[in-house]
């Protein structure tokens, strides 16, 4: 498990709140020095969160352990409330290599589960 300063995930679901929930968190984070990497800054998370929001996915590189990194992309649907996102981890070089083709195929899994539920709940009503 990582905080959600640092890790793709958390990047992409804290892209989705208000910037005064992601400054809470960071504070939070600080204050309780919950994370590895103390030098983080507000500006700087919020940096990353802007990128994301311009992008629409979190790519983290080599962060969490130099030889691995992460891409993450938020559901459009929220599932009972709940913000959901999926994630891709591995070795660093290989995300890298393939992140065209992993950002399209989580676009496309994301537009097909955003269908599906569309037609479960016009089925449902």
């Amino acid at each position: 498990m990582r905080l959600m300063t640092d890790s793709s995930t958390g990047l992409a679901l804290m892209a989705r709140m208000k910037d005064r929930a992601i400054e809470k968190i960071w504070r939070f984070t600080n204050y309780y020095k919950l994370s590895e990497n103390n030098s983080y800054s507000l500006p700087e998370l919020m940096r990353e969160v802007n990128w994301v929001r311009k992008v629409g996915y979190a790519y983290i590189a080599k962060r969490a352990t130099p030889v691995t990194s992460s891409i993450a992309m938020t559901l459009d649907e929220d599932l009972f409330g709940i913000p959901m996102a999926i994630g891709v981890g591995g070795m660093a070089d290989r995300i890298a290599k393939n992140q065209h083709d992993i950002v399209e195929t989580m676009r496309d899994l994301i537009e097909r589960f955003s269908k599906e539920q569309v037609n479960y709940n016009l089925e449902n009503k």
